[in-house]
């Protein structure tokens, strides 16, 4: 999806080289996806279906729709194929449905429920997100079918259910930042849970310097506690800068607990982090950071 969406980019600037070497890129990595989630499904069908019901990383799965619609536009923008733009628009309109369908009904009759906070995130806009691209598609396809006047009425009813999921979900997050805590453990926490969410995990329990408490209860307010409760999956946030960069890197090769749900994600980000904290030490006064 993101390498379509740059590739369009390209080719509206007037750089249709690095356009079309973007949409090979695409070709492939949509194939090589394709496998890899044929190979998830056939190890893990369970595993899959769970996270396709899960709050936090359920959303996750439109990005098939809006992946598969980008490649549609591309096939039409610069290959010039309305033919095979059409294919993926019908592939596109199958997956919405399938996907949407399957995704709220899940988490309508799923039990228990987690709190708005704890459940909630930018990443159910992919609703929109995966409507609208069905949208956009449909409307550059729609003279190749026999009515393209139902097509386009398909896409107007789509455009404008996309925009009325965005204003549910804004509304949500809006009411989420505003009226619920949004602290730093919180926003720290809801990384936390989005590592959950990654690894298929209930995300009811938090880790927090060593202590499993509910989500929403941890108190914990160290730098080193909130260093582990990072999560490199989809962050809001980072948590505060240590005050030495020593601190967050012998974190680094720190082993996690085993069974941390953090340890895969954690260590990308702290790596990262590592560097930032160096070159912004390097560069603070010595006598401001005495």
């Amino acid at each position: 999806m993101a390498t379509g969406i740059v590739s369009l980019a390209m080719q509206a600037q007037g750089l249709p080289a690095i356009a079309h070497a973007l949409f090979a890129v695409n070709l492939a990595a949509y194939a090589l996806l394709w496998l890899a989630g044929a190979a998830r499904l056939a190890h893990a069908p369970r595993a899959l279906a769970l996270a396709l019901g899960d709050h936090l990383g359920g959303p996750a799965f439109l990005t098939i729709v809006a992946g598969t619609c980008v490649l549609g536009v591309q096939c039409v923008a610069l290959a010039g194929s309305l033919a095979l733009g059409a294919a993926f628009w019908i592939a596109g309109c199958v997956l919405w449905a399938i996907l949407v369908y399957a995704f709220f009904a899940a988490v309508t009759i799923v039990e228990p429920k987690p709190r708005l906070e704890h459940g909630l995130d930018g990443s159910w806009l992919l609703a929109t997100v995966s409507t609208e691209a069905v949208a956009v598609l449909g409307t550059m396809t729609a003279s190749a079918f026999p009515r393209p006047d139902i097509v386009m009425f398909a896409c107007l009813a789509l455009f404008l259910a996309g925009a009325m999921l965005y204003i549910l979900v804004i509304g949500l997050i809006f009411f989420r930042w505003t009226f619920r805590p949004m602290g730093a453990p919180q926003i720290l926490m809801s990384c936390e849970a989005r590592a959950l969410a990654w690894n298929n995990k209930p995300s009811q329990q938090s880790r927090c310097g060593g202590s499993n408490q509910p989500l929403g209860q941890t108190t914990c307010r160290s730098p080193r506690a909130l260093r582990l409760r990072f999560s490199s999956v989809c962050c809001d946030s980072i948590p505060p800068r240590p005050k030495r960069t020593t601190a967050l890197t012998a974190k680094l090769w720190e082993k996690p607990p085993r069974g941390d749900p953090v340890q895969d994600e954690v260590a990308a980000c702290l790596l990262g982090l590592t560097l930032v904290c160096a070159v912004s030490d390097c560069a603070e006064p010595i006598e401001k950071r005495e």
